[in-house]
């Protein structure tokens, strides 16, 4: 096809490239402008005047020499160089070193992991979080004016888009674009963890070869290494009450794990003290393939209610209000009586409890226990004073309706509600008590015992003077409802009184002996009879 073909020409020309068609735009000293080819090419001279790296005075740019060809025909170059006229000058050609090529590609894959239980040529799967993958790197030895599409095969038996991605997650593309100018485009290869147990599995890499006088292709492999996906979570406590501890637990699919608690933490577990109303703690987890995971979980701190029935109390009036009021109204309360409200009304003594607690998160009880008496103020009242006969008996009461409530305290260590007046000598007596519960009530009497014997006469005058007029018993006042019955000598009956007070005067009967039958009523159903006979003077 060529034969003896320049192809060292200046671009887009036919002229050759030499010092009469490539200089600085004008002739030396000693030559006109008339010897020289061209003064137009300047833009491809340097001068290397003074040069530091080569010896010559002055070169071109790099120049590209190209011709068209046959594919799978054979071909030869040959170099010839020459002084012209001038040999005290020398001329001189410079290769860029693997220039002398036809188009082709290369595939080279680098392999990052993290960990050296990595196979050599190998990623794993679940990639993105084991800083484990692949770089396919595709070159080409020329470059294009317009984009220059390169087909990729993928084969093997490793699926695009299920066994592994790109760097985005999506499958890998099937062509390859490079840009004008461009000599590498790379793509990153990743394995996607599917938690399937299963053998090493291959992904093959092939472009064609672009020497179409050779019939094979560019291959390279990827194998992707069973791995199950490294996941990590916290449970726990996600409400811990005020003052109080709680735990975080770190969860691992994978064995061995290491975890970093982003409270500096490397335990499995912590112990966690929240002070904030909400608190985020962050887990970061490592396996043996350095592949990682990580989880956060939000701590809400709740306040307890602040809940004070009081101390233990004894009081007298009812109903009694407790109240274990919170201003907020997330709580919900429950009594030992079986209540629900906030507050409750007692009417009885007795041990009361209420529980609180925040019914949102069922969380943070708190418990107040009190005893409770409830005793009304006492009621009662000693007379002044008491007179009463030696053989008398007075019941001094001061019991109240619910007396198991109160204790009882006489003058004399008596404990009883009652105190009776009993056999008392003549004399007078200080009689005190006290009456106990939430108040003390005190009162006291005088009690004047008198003997109270009677005298039953035997003679009444009832003739005006005023002397002995009426059939009196000395201290009759002391026996009230005592009855009496009066006869004359023939045993009619001429008077009767059930409750006799001393003042019969004979009823203007004749002088004479009368008999009479006197019961004097001790009270209390004691009855004691006396016989005699009263005579009548006048």
């Amino acid at each position: 096809m060529y034969n003896k073909k320049n192809i060292a020409i200046i671009p887009n020309t036919t002229l050759p490239v030499a010092i009469n068609t490539v200089n600085p735009g004008s002739p030396g000293g000693s030559y006109s402008a008339s010897g020289c080819t061209s003064l137009s090419y300047s833009q491809y001279y340097v001068d290397n005047t003074g040069g530091q790296t080569i010896q010559f005075d002055g070169f071109t740019v790099p120049l590209k020499a190209f011709a068209h060809v046959v594919p799978c025909e054979t071909y030869h170059i040959k170099l010839a160089i020459a002084d012209v006229y001038d040999g005290a000058y020398d001329s001189g050609v410079f290769l860029q070193a693997g220039s002398f090529i036809s188009p082709s590609y290369e595939i080279d894959i680098q392999f990052q992991n993290s960990s050296d239980l990595v196979p050599a040529n190998t990623i794993l799967e679940g990639g993105f979080n084991c800083d484990s993958y692949g770089t396919i790197c595709i070159s080409r030895n020329f470059t294009t004016q317009d984009n220059d599409t390169v087909n990729i095969i993928l084969t093997g038996d490793a699926i695009n888009g299920i066994d592994y991605t790109d760097a985005n997650g999506a499958p890998i593309n099937s062509q390859l674009i490079f840009p004008p100018n461009s000599f590498t485009q790379c793509i990153e290869i990743y394995g996607v963890a599917d938690t399937v147990n299963e053998p090493i599995e291959n992904l093959i890499i092939q472009i064609p070869n672009l020497n179409l006088c050779i019939a094979d292709t560019v291959v390279d492999t990827i194998k992707i290494f069973n791995h199950n996906p490294m996941e990590v979570s916290i449970t726990g406590d996600t409400i811990v009450c005020e003052g109080k501890t709680g735990q975080l637990i770190a969860n691992s699919t994978n064995f061995p794990a290491f975890f970093n608690w982003s409270t500096g933490s490397q335990m499995g577990s912590i112990n966690i003290h929240p002070t904030e109303e909400l608190t985020t703690y962050w887990l970061t987890g490592t396996d043996n393939y350095n592949c990682i995971d990580s989880d956060s979980i939000t701590v809400r701190l709740l306040q307890f209610p602040v809940v004070d029935l009081g101390n233990d109390t004894c009081v007298t009036e009812r109903p009694y209000l407790l109240d274990a009021t919170q201003t907020d109204p997330v709580y919900s309360y429950k009594w030992s009586t079986g209540q629900t409200t906030s507050s409750i009304s007692i009417i009885q003594s007795g041990t009361y409890w209420v529980s609180v607690i925040n019914s949102q998160y069922n969380k943070c009880e708190v418990l107040d226990t009190i005893n409770i008496k409830i005793i009304p103020t006492p009621i009662f009242s000693l007379p002044p004073s008491i007179i009463m006969c030696s053989h008398d008996s007075i019941n001094l009461s001061v019991a109240q309706p619910e007396i198991n409530l109160y204790d009882f305290l006489w003058s004399d260590g008596n404990t009883s509600a009652n105190y009776i007046l009993n056999g008392l000598a003549p004399g007078t007596y200080h009689i005190g008590v006290k009456v106990i519960g939430c108040d003390t009530i005190t009162d006291s009497t005088i009690v004047l015992v008198n003997d109270c014997h009677i005298e039953i006469p035997n003679v009444i005058t009832p003739n005006g003077d005023g002397i002995n007029e009426q059939f009196q018993i000395t201290n009759l006042e002391y026996y009230p409802n005592s009855e009496i019955k009066i006869y004359n000598r023939w045993g009619k009956k001429i008077y009767e009184s059930e409750n006799y007070q001393g003042d019969w005067d004979g009823d203007n009967h004749p002088e004479g002996t009368y008999f009479y039958i006197f019961r004097l009523n001790y009270g209390r159903g004691k009855i004691v009879e006396y016989h005699g006979t009263i005579t009548i003077i006048k």
